[in-house]
């Protein structure tokens, strides 16, 4: 949880810092420190600190190379459709009907 929590710290001071450049109109910056906000948080997805479905970091993970993320053992025991669906809409905004 360590990382997790210095992650968490480090996206709070960016964002206070991309206020800063914001009052100021210093949009380029913003948009620069915003990047590396997004880089942290993007990381922290796929790494295994997080399931990449539900979010949960207290749990035993497990990898699943086809989608090359890490997720919880609950998650990755879904109905694999349920699974699938839950994971794009999570990523994409993309929801497969059954048939």
């Amino acid at each position: 949880m360590l990382i997790v929590e210095a992650a968490s710290e480090r996206k709070s001071r960016l964002r206070e810092l991309d206020t800063y450049y914001e009052r100021r109109g210093e949009k380029e910056k913003a948009f620069e420190v915003n990047k590396e906000v997004q880089k942290i948080t993007v990381a922290l997805k796929k790494s295994i600190c997080m399931c990449e479905v539900c979010g949960t970091g207290k749990e035993d993970m497990v990898y699943i190379p086809k989608y090359k993320s890490w997720f919880c053992v609950a998650c990755a025991k879904m109905n694999q459709s349920l699974f699938l669906n839950n994971f794009l809409f999570r990523i994409v905004g993309v929801v497969i009907a059954k048939s």
